[in-house]
């Protein structure tokens, strides 16, 4: 097997190790962003953003390209090699393919978060793009030598600012994204495709739908890169580019409304709870209090200290279970008496989980040196939660809740006269609460204040109406 094709133990140490170090130089980049923090060395670091993440993403997803060329040779192999040296070999692999992943989610996130800062007055398209299928990895070979090269040589088209979308889980249309900065919303989606020029010049095609038109752009590298793109221009790129603008044409033409009404909420600030919380644990140990909103928060602390043991297989779950004796009684808590309804539920604080009518959590009102913890996974962040506490407060207060016997469906009514309101995406709700930070009180006062929009409209017959949930910036909280 040629050495090229060939991911060593050393390899791969080296490539986590580096782009741990790069992701830690992002997120100082956007803590000064969050912290307001203005000097030129801020707004350097601010344009030249996307670079300084571009580049442990591509080592990243080089990294994963070569552990699937590995592993393909390998089991091409297989009847050459002892039975016990391959099946360790691909336990090797796939345990390298994980920690790859999980680093790559990291960076993912602080994508997100930077993103997000700049589309205040767009969340209604940003919507439409969540959830959307999208590319995990960045592209390879000349594809992704080609995007590298243009994230670093174009950082603005017509004084849109560019964003490279495969940095983020949030972008899903296009390549990159256009926003005008006058007035944070998207302009237009653009497709790039790379080809070899001449001696020392990269072609790079842009297409671009919105307020720009077509357009090619040459860009020069280095000597010392040329050996990156040995590959021929792909013989269907006209039909791959046609394709996609398709797609990018179709999101455009979508007539995508803000909404007449709004109703206006506030994550509550749950941030000194994790800040006692985190002082609070020894290694490998657990915190757990029952905070605001009938949740049990519990905190555990991983004793890792790089990336690479922290995502290490099997690292942290035999850890973690045995501690779940330690946080039962408290769950236990959460039990309403003569309730055969209990229905307890845990989640967890993940940055990279992207819902919609969320933001990412580094916008929340927590503070830098707790969130680094959490998004570089040195910490553990759980709330566990009995639904039912939910369901009894709705019931309290003259709604109707009817339920799946695992959740997955659940109807809440309320009922006026003549009048029957249904919310049929409660689910939706309860995941906010797991995974968001928001508490059952907010969920309440959502819900009590769409009941109230609703029977203050003049709606005659059976009507459907959308809501689309935007969660607004808390002005303490950055």
């Amino acid at each position: 097997m040629a050495k090229k094709n060939i991911v060593t133990i050393k390899l791969f140490d080296d490539t986590i190790n580096e782009a741990e170090d790069e992701l830690n130089k992002c997120w100082d980049i956007l803590c000064s962003i969050k912290n307001y923090s203005p000097s030129n060395k801020t707004v350097h670091n601010l344009i030249n953003f996307q670079e300084y993440l571009a580049s442990p993403l591509s080592k990243l997803s080089k990294l994963h390209y070569k552990l699937v060329r590995y592993k393909k040779n390998l089991i091409k192999r297989k009847n050459e090699l002892s039975k016990k040296w391959f099946k360790d070999k691909l336990k090797l692999i796939a345990n390298f393919e994980e920690i790859n992943k999980e680093t790559i989610k990291i960076g993912k996130s602080l994508g997100d978060a930077f993103v997000w800062r700049f589309l205040d007055n767009d969340r209604t398209s940003l919507e439409e793009l969540i959830g959307r299928e999208t590319n995990f990895y960045l592209p390879n070979r000349i594809g992704g030598f080609g995007e590298l090269e243009f994230i670093k040589s174009v950082k603005h088209i017509n004084k849109n600012l560019v964003i490279y979308n495969s940095l983020t889980n949030l972008l899903t249309i296009g390549d990159f994204s256009l926003i005008n900065l006058k007035n944070n919303k998207f302009v237009g989606f653009g497709e790039i495709k790379a080809g070899k020029s001449e001696t020392n010049k990269l072609n790079l095609t842009i297409r671009l739908v919105g307020d720009e038109t077509l357009k090619e752009l040459e860009i020069p590298i280095k000597k010392n890169a040329q050996k990156e793109f040995n590959y021929e221009l792909p013989k269907n790129i006209d039909e791959k580019l046609e394709k996609q603008s398709k797609k990018i044409i179709t999101f455009l033409s979508k007539e995508i409304k803000e909404p007449d009404d709004k109703i206006k909420f506030y994550i509550s600030d749950i941030s000194s709870e994790l800040k006692i919380g985190i002082q609070s644990i020894r290694d490998n140990d657990f915190y757990q209090k029952i905070i605001t909103g009938n949740r049990l928060l519990v905190i555990y602390k991983n004793e890792s200290l790089t990336l690479h043991q922290k995502f290490a297989k099997g690292k942290l779950k035999p850890n973690l279970l045995n501690k779940i004796d330690a946080f039962t009684q408290n769950a236990k808590d959460l039990l309403i008496e003569d309730s055969e309804k209990n229905h307890i539920m845990i989640g967890d604080l993940d940055p990279s989980r992207i819902m919609k009518s969320s933001r990412p959590i580094f916008w929340n009102s927590i503070d830098c040196e707790i969130l680094r913890k959490i998004y570089f996974h040195d910490v553990l962040i759980l709330f566990v939660y009995n639904i039912e506490s939910l369901f009894q407060k709705l019931i309290s207060i003259g709604f109707e809740v009817k339920y799946s016997k695992y959740l997955d469906e659940v109807l809440v009514t309320f009922k006026d006269g003549k009048k029957i309101l249904e919310f049929n995406k409660l689910t939706h709700y309860i995941n906010l609460i797991l995974y968001h930070a928001m508490s059952e009180y907010e969920i309440i006062d959502i819900i009590l204040k769409q009941k109230e929009l609703v029977f203050s409209k003049n709606i005659k017959g059976p009507a459907k109406i959308n809501i689309n949930m935007v969660n607004l910036f808390n002005p303490k909280a950055i």
